[in-house]
């Protein structure tokens, strides 16, 4: 089976846009994707309220937030997995949701390093297919730069010097070539 990719840079202020071309069409839900202590998973009702929109903690794209964006239709499973030292960790993956896609939210890691956000899907029914296709259709509308879409901010700051990277710790050679 294959997946649909597409990746793209962009700030918080890159975002703005894309969410508001996003869902002016597509009706879904946001809930944060990832390992958890509790079944109780941060859910959204826009991507306007993520806090970490435009941030991240970490130097990679693997290590960037992820949320789950499900059809409105479409109930979330949380998956629970015994651990071996004992306890539960309440799991939100494709896995146990085969519909919708995943987002993952790069951003600024530190001045000078943009990290590269995607958004992936494995799901295979018309109604996930439509909303990725949404999103993939006004990340489409922002500026291409070499193997990636790139936001207006991100654009100017990767002309100023800035890193557009997937991984900070790679070689300058992985970073996104300037124009």
């Amino acid at each position: 089976m294959r997946g649909k990719r597409i990746t793209f840079f962009a700030t918080k202020q890159d975002f703005d846009p894309l969410i508001t071309a996003f869902e002016a069409t597509a009706h879904c839900q946001y809930f944060e994707a990832g390992g958890f202590d509790t079944p109780n998973i941060p859910t959204y009702t826009s991507l306007r309220d993520v806090s970490m929109l435009g941030q991240v903690q970490y130097h990679s794209t693997g290590l960037a937030p992820r949320l789950l964006l499900l059809p409105m239709e479409v109930a979330l499973t949380v998956r629970p997995v015994p651990q071996n030292a004992g306890g539960v960790r309440y799991l939100v993956d494709q896995l146990a949701n085969p519909y919708g896609f995943l987002l993952t939210l790069g951003g600024t890691f530190q001045p000078g390093i943009l990290v590269e956000s995607e958004a992936t899907t494995l799901a295979t029914d018309a109604a996930s297919l439509a909303l990725f296709a949404s999103w993939a259709k006004v990340v489409r509308k922002q500026g291409r730069t070499s193997n990636a879409y790139v936001g207006p901010e991100a654009a100017q700051l990767l002309a100023v010097g800035w890193r557009l990277v997937t991984d900070a710790r790679s070689p300058l050679e992985y970073d996104l070539p300037k124009p």
